[in-house]
């Protein structure tokens, strides 16, 4: 294999390999709020009981989870040990031009411009929290307005009998005796699970007045925990948790690799994908480098795009980074204050002529 595949095909492989794990660690992240936030909203809701041994079931799932999750972090650790292991062996001249002296002017402080990227990273980071935040918010609220009301007569009932499933399926039946103006009432309350009551026992019922027969215990809700829907509604929620997670672990490694390799000086020009319909796609950077060699980039999905950077054609910028992270900085960003980087990944290695 020639030494330019050799290196295209490594980085590309071992950039699936890390997406693959940053997905994965994203899931569990996500999946690990969730649990706690549900669990914690259903033990600070007055209205809901918890089955026998759901409680015990959910805790043990939270733990699961949170000891995959740090298991899939030692997998992206060791991903990062072998794209340093992988560095090493091709060099940043597979992807970059030699290094040389950096002149930013007062325009560009090319060390602060760095430790923005980590910036970048932590506030991906804080947005996956306020998003986990807000879907626990959420949470609370509709498991409030699912409880139901305590609208009613409360009054003593006795147990005359637990009833199990008819047929051996369907959920269990608590069987009630409760008086109404003196007159002895019998209603069956459709339970998830009977365990804990007894035959004599005695306990706290409500029905409505205008139909008697409708009962229900005291203080429980009828139904499931969350009304039908809750997580096709919060789906945009859990979706920008992972988007930011995502971004907080790829903006983590940008900036360890521009850290290690530098930036180059070059002459880049952002030419939109029009293969389909105009600026639908994300744009290709081509890019040359002081010393001519040339290499082409794709702009990574992410709010730092590149299209609004398309005029003028040909505009001094920096490149730093390699193979799948990579980072375009421009000395002025869409607003023309202040440096404006545009994370990107190589679609080939860099040419000389």
């Amino acid at each position: 294999m020639e030494p330019e595949w050799d290196a295209a095909f490594t980085a590309g492989w071992l950039s699936w390999r890390r997406t693959s794990w940053d997905l994965a660690g994203a899931c569990c992240a996500l999946l690990f709020a969730v649990l706690v936030a549900v669990t914690v909203v259903s033990l600070a809701g007055p209205g809901y009981v918890f089955g026998k041994g759901e409680l015990e079931a959910e805790c043990a799932a939270i733990i699961g989870v949170a000891v995959l999750a740090v298991l899939v972090a030692t997998r992206i650790m060791a991903g990062d040990r072998r794209a340093e292991a992988v560095l090493a062996r091709f060099g940043a001249e597979s992807w970059l031009s030699p290094p040389e002296p950096l002149d930013g002017g007062t325009v560009v402080d090319f060390e602060a411009e760095t430790s923005r990227l980590r910036t970048l990273s932590r506030r991906a980071a804080v947005f996956a929290v306020l998003w986990c935040g807000l879907f626990a918010g959420f949470a609370g609220i509709l498991q409030t307005g699912h409880e139901a009301p305590d609208s009613g007569i409360r009054t003593t009932a006795e147990v005359v009998g637990v009833v199990g499933p008819h047929g051996g399926s369907g959920p269990p039946v608590l069987r009630v005796e409760y008086r109404v103006d003196g007159t002895a009432r019998t209603a069956d309350i459709v339970r998830e699970d009977a365990g804990g009551y007894a035959t004599g026992q005695v306990v706290m019922v409500v029905y409505d007045p205008a139909g008697p027969p409708n009962v229900r215990l005291a203080g429980e809700r009828t139904g499931s925990r969350f009304p039908a829907g809750f997580f096709v509604v919060s789906f945009p929620v859990l979706f920008a948790a992972v988007a930011s997670v995502l971004a907080a672990l790829r903006w983590r490694r940008r900036y360890g690799t521009v850290r290690r390799t530098g930036w180059r000086r070059a002459t880049v020009r952002v030419v939109p994908d029009r293969s389909m319909s105009t600026n639908r796609h994300l744009p290709e950077i081509f890019v040359r480098y002081r010393d001519g060699s040339e290499t082409v980039l794709r702009a990574a999905q992410s709010t730092h795009g590149a299209m609004k950077l398309k005029d003028p054609p040909d505009r001094i910028a920096w490149v730093g980074g390699w193979g799948r992270d990579m980072v375009v900085l421009f000395p002025y960003g869409p607003k023309g204050d202040v440096p404006y980087a545009v994370p990107a990944y190589a679609l080939s290695l860099r040419k000389t002529w």
